[in-house]
């Protein structure tokens, strides 16, 4: 008998093999969305393999600022994913996502470099995730980014219900806008 939790269950040739589990596949395709985004916009992203203070990546370009000024601006990111409405709901204005206080916490602390959440919502069918031919690779899913900065901490126990806007939707387009916004604010 085998019973594993959180992973899924390959057999190859008769043996049992335990593959990488679905939220670390989750997290991966999140990252990947973001690179990609960054990428084709001359954008970097330094990934962290430790994020005890809610930070997964960084992204950071150097922006010209008006008068020619230049401006290193970076932008950390904490990345969550999820394809289960049991952990957000969606409107026609605002996606609600329930976050972990810990994580709520250190996004609201002030920093030197701004930071944010950022929502990657997978389909529900796992096999739409990913889509690949000859030609294409597809990556379904939309990452929405929000600001917490300078909020007020919680005292939950568990997790705290974050409102983002639809229209916080991160895109190749959005991207540059919002490390223009971060380094003319200092904020997002």
């Amino acid at each position: 008998m085998v019973i594993v939790v959180g992973k899924a269950i390959v057999f190859y040739k008769g043996e049992v093999m335990i593959s990488m589990d679905i939220e670390r596949i989750k997290e991966d395709l999140s990252i990947c969305y973001l690179k990609t985004i960054a990428a084709i916009n001359g954008i970097a992203l330094e990934q962290f393999n430790h994020d005890e203070d809610s930070t997964d990546v960084v992204i950071k370009k150097v922006i010209e600022m008006p008068g020619g000024l230049l401006f290193n601006s970076q932008v950390s990111v904490q990345l969550k994913s999820t394809s289960s409405l049991s952990q957000y709901t969606i409107n026609d204005k605002e996606i609600t996502y329930k976050l972990k206080v810990k994580n709520y916490n250190d996004l609201c602390s002030n920093a030197a470099m701004p930071s944010i959440l950022g929502l990657f919502i997978l389909p529900k069918d796992k096999n739409e995730w990913v889509n690949w031919n000859e030609n294409d690779l597809l990556l379904k899913g939309q990452l929405f980014w929000i600001g917490l900065q300078g909020k007020a901490k919680s005292t939950n126990s568990g997790t705290v219900s974050v409102k983002i806007p639809l229209t916080n939707r991160l895109s190749k387009e959005t991207i540059e806008d919002m490390l223009v916004k971060a380094a003319e604010e200092g904020r997002l």
